[in-house]
């Protein structure tokens, strides 16, 4: 089976094709898409950008990418974010319009915590308005009922497809929307999926991606980048899970861009010396913009892809973590790199891959603010360092 993935921003364009490259299956992930991309790959991921479009503007995207590859392929499949930030009202509306048949939508990402129960969305324990997505400094959720979330900017009509009583067909359903509360449940979708023949439109995050994944496997070698001594990790996430991470880090010289300016000479000798350099846009609550403007995020991001490229430069280090989609889209932009090739996952949701840029080949890991285990950067830097294999 041949599928394409359309995410709306770079880190769960990742995020959802790494589980296929675990698995045997050939990934691209593509910023910028030509003409010829995704002839030779078993998966063509495209990040839409369409996180922080105007909803018009991402079922244009949508419906465009949609007529011009989904022929194509055997299935689509509409990445969301697992806290339901961004434009799923247009995106899943557009995919129905488009393709002519309903979307099998299952939001949650049980092996990260995140659940869907009684049409509820949930963060852990805690109802997703009353998560720290709630007060995201971008798309703060402030609604936990997934229907009122999809008919936000489109009428769509939906049915729910609960635990106990299962799939029913509805006339006129656009998105059936599927309950999962664990890993068993998502499962059990997966299954459900691929034996009724309801893969030509799916949707959901990387939960379903790594279910589905591994039930098609073709059982081939995933790809391991190749890495070296030093590594410069770029955040540029102002949610409350990075700044966990980063305070629970072992080790790695840290640059707080809030509260001091870059010494380049002296981070680019750091990373020589095959240490890890850590550049955070923030570092707790404390460091944030109060009502940050577009034009606010867009200098940050020029800022931290300008600096990451020139200690990439200086130092000849060629190893990177991102935290961060709108961070990672735009360092992929300054170092002129329009395609990635997948390699698996270092843990549940932090992808590794190869990227192909105008400085050459560079190891790459990536991470929504939002995902990562408590000890991810540790993690990482164990992982660089070759402490432990992926």
């Amino acid at each position: 089976m041949r599928m394409l993935i359309l995410a709306d921003d770079f880190t769960g364009a990742m995020d959802t094709g790494c589980p296929f490259a675990q698995e045997g299956f050939s990934v691209s992930v593509w910023t910028r898409i030509p003409d010829g991309a995704g002839a030779e790959e078993d998966v063509l991921v495209v990040d839409t950008e369409s996180r922080h479009m105007i909803p018009g503007e991402a079922y244009r995207v949508t419906k465009e990418l949609l007529l011009r590859f989904a022929s194509r392929y055997d299935s689509v499949y509409i990445k969301t974010d697992s806290a339901f930030r961004g434009n799923l009202s247009a995106v899943l509306s557009a995919a129905a319009d488009t393709l002519g048949v309903p979307v099998h939508f299952a939001p949650a990402y049980p092996q990260v915590g995140r659940r869907m129960e009684r049409g509820l969305i949930y963060i852990g324990e805690e109802l997703l308005e009353n998560s720290p997505f709630a007060k995201d400094p971008r798309s703060p959720m402030r609604v936990s009922r997934a229907t009122d979330i999809l008919r936000m900017d489109y009428p769509l009509s939906c049915s729910l497809v609960r635990e106990r009583t299962g799939y029913r067909e509805v006339p006129g359903t656009q998105v059936y929307l599927y309950d999962c509360t664990d890993t068993k449940s998502m499962e059990e979708i997966g299954d459900e999926m691929i034996r009724r023949n309801r893969m030509r439109l799916i949707g959901g995050c990387a939960g379903l991606a790594g279910v589905l994944a591994k039930k098609l496997s073709k059982g081939g070698p995933k790809r391991v980048p190749p890495r070296g001594r030093g590594l410069l990790i770029v955040s540029g996430s102002a949610n409350a899970y990075t700044f966990e991470q980063l305070r629970r880090r072992r080790g790695g010289r840290i640059v707080n861009l809030a509260r001091e300016r870059v010494q380049t000479e002296n981070c680019a000798a750091c990373l020589r010396r095959g240490e890890t350099l850590i550049l955070a846009a923030a570092c707790g609550p404390e460091d944030l913009v109060k009502n940050p403007s577009e034009a606010y995020h867009a200098e940050l991001s020029d800022t931290l892809s300008s600096l990451t490229k020139e200690l990439l430069t200086q130092s000849g280090v060629r190893n990177l973590a991102v935290f961060g989609g709108d961070t990672v889209r735009a360092i992929l932009e300054r170092l002129s790199c329009h395609r990635v090739r997948s390699g698996g996952y270092l843990e549940e949701g932090v992808p590794v891959c190869e990227a192909e840029t105008g400085l050459g080949e560079i190891c790459l890991v990536t991470k929504s603010g939002g995902l990562g285990s408590p000890g991810v950067v540790s993690h990482m830097m164990d992982y660089y360092e070759g402490r432990i294999e992926e």
